[in-house]
């Protein structure tokens, strides 16, 4: 599911640069311990397999609002496990080479 920012489809490297596709946003409210109402984003990055196995803890307090589509071309930028940031579309980014 993942290639290579710079090209080639060779497994995911420690010191490689690779965009997972975001497939949704999932919007949760949660209520902070000082009684402020939060909106809180996760992201839905399917794994190599293509399965979604994220899990969101919502607490007791805290609710799903919504699960929405995300826009073409959205991905993940990752280098080894370190999340670099997300890339949606034609809006500008980083240049994710000089990232650290």
């Amino acid at each position: 599911m993942a290639d290579k920012a710079t090209g080639g489809a060779e497994a995911p490297g420690s010191s490689d640069i690779w965009r997972y596709p975001v497939i949704g946003i999932v919007v949760i409210r949660l209520l902070q311990s000082d009684g402020k109402k939060v909106l809180n984003i996760e992201y839905l990055v399917p794994g190599h397999d293509g399965r979604v196995t994220s899990e969101f803890n919502v607490g007791r307090q805290g609710e799903v609002v919504a699960v929405l589509p995300a826009p073409p071309n959205s991905y993940r930028i990752q280098r080894g496990d370190k999340i670099l940031g997300y890339q949606f579309g034609e809006a500008s980014h980083p240049d994710w080479e000089k990232m650290q």
